[in-house]
């Protein structure tokens, strides 16, 4: 039986590659500290059925880090804090939980060598381009904290990796799904509108026509599984690319599978044009002559599975 290590496992999307691995039939061993203002959360492995170990431990904090990593199969990195706003505003919290708290895994993974890593990196690295499409080549240039910080781990992971095992880099943009945070302040883009909608509230969007590339957090999960089938590769960085979808077609598609809720445009304010990343087209090719073809959900499928599981969260 493979055997996998998630950090970061209990969150959102860690959660989410758990399923996928442990229904893939692995031996999966799930690392994450349950720590205030991140994803982190014992119900969202409950509420996905994922049968496996957890140690509610910070990785800072585990003697056994590299007992527990040698002989993997997969190492995953999913540990992260994703609210681009406040990072902003807390660039510090930011630092720790997006570079420092990934340097005791970093500094194992050298010791112990496992097969293959996957580092989930992020689409806001490349920031807001000049160019029309996005590959691995273009260079990142990021315009928040958090974009900076999940660039400068991925150094950390790619240095490293050089020498001591293999590792892909994963970058992807807004990604949605089971688990996905829709509490008060900063949600992000799909959650803040799941939420809203089903407060019946008025959805604020500034651009309807403007375009964004989403990704379904279980479709996520089946490339990183994918990726742990395969033979060992060199390192390297991949874009892993969902559909392109317009502002407003997501806010009326949430508002329709909620029930309520509507939708206004209005103008953008400076602060959200600062830290915008525009609307380059999105490659994800090299990933795929990698591993194959990724299956991916319809989007209006996977919004409307999505906004179910907020309101059974919320009702619970």
């Amino acid at each position: 039986m493979s055997s996998a290590i998630i950090f970061g496992g209990a969150g959102f999307i860690g959660s989410n590659i758990g399923r996928e691995l442990v229904n893939a039939g692995w031996r999966v061993t799930i690392v994450d500290g349950l720590m205030d203002r991140t994803t982190g959360d014992r119900e969202n492995l409950t509420r996905l059925g994922v049968d496996a170990e957890l140690i509610a431990q910070p990785v800072e904090k585990l003697e056994n880090l590299n007992a527990l990593i040698e002989g993997r199969d997969l190492v995953v990195d999913a540990m992260g804090w994703t609210r681009h706003l406040d990072a902003i505003r807390d660039p510090a919290h930011d630092l720790a939980l997006n570079v420092a708290s990934h340097l005791p895994v970093i500094r194992a993974c050298s010791a112990v060598k496992p097969a293959r890593v996957v580092y989930l990196g992020s689409r806001h690295q490349y920031g807001k381009t000049s160019t029309h499409e996005i590959t691995e080549e273009t260079p990142v240039a990021p315009v928040d904290p958090q974009g900076i910080h999940k660039t400068a781990a991925e150094q950390h992971w790619i240095i490293a990796a050089r020498e001591h095992f293999r590792l892909a880099s994963l970058r992807f943009g807004n990604t949605f799904g089971p688990n996905q945070p829709v509490g008060e302040g900063d949600a992000g883009l799909i959650g803040g509108f799941i939420r809203d909608a089903l407060q019946g509230r008025v959805i604020k969007i500034f651009g309807g026509e403007r375009v964004r590339n989403v990704l379904f957090a279980p479709d996520l999960a089946r490339a990183v599984a994918q990726f742990g089938r395969i033979h060992p590769v060199e390192t390297g960085v991949f874009n892993i690319a969902g559909t392109d979808v317009s502002i407003g077609l997501l806010a009326q598609t949430i508002v329709t599978a909620a029930g309520s809720g509507s939708f206004v445009e209005e103008p953008m304010p400076e602060h959200i044009a600062r830290i915008d990343i525009g609307e380059a087209v999105f490659n994800g090719s090299k990933f795929e002559a990698l591993v194959g073809k990724v299956s991916t959900t319809p989007v209006e499928d996977a919004l409307h599975l999505s906004v179910e599981d907020a309101r059974n969260r919320i009702a619970r």
